[in-house]
């Protein structure tokens, strides 16, 4: 039996219908340090704004500059997040975090219960 078709297919991911289709890749754009736990961005001011929750700090990146630490000391695990009147909510599995658009904090210190 003849084989036509390579079994070496490592640039080629299946769409939506189960077609083949070429994978474009991937590209570094910052390196962190410890495991990135999540991954966000919000609107503030017509500006989209990006966050990384990366082993236990948080930080604001741009595609162009350097990240910046936003906050320390959050839990090195999956975090999540959800936009809500106007701020950043952060969910760690072991704190509660929300970002304003300009500074992040525990959620407890702002009187929350």
């Amino acid at each position: 039996m003849e084989r036509f078709r390579s079994p070496l297919c490592t640039n080629i991911i299946a769409d939506g219908g189960g077609m083949p289709q070429k994978r474009c890749g991937w590209r570094t754009i910052h390196s962190l340090p410890g495991r990135v736990n999540g991954l966000f961005s919000a609107p503030f001011s017509g500006e989209t704004k990006k966050l990384a929750h990366a082993g236990t700090k948080l930080y604001l990146f741009d595609d162009g500059e350097p990240p910046a630490e936003l906050a320390d000391g959050l839990p090195d695990r999956k975090s999540r997040s959800a936009y809500m009147n106007g701020k950043l909510w952060i969910v760690t599995g072991g704190g509660y975090w929300v970002y304003d658009g300009t500074t992040a904090s525990r959620v407890s210190v702002g009187g929350a219960y």
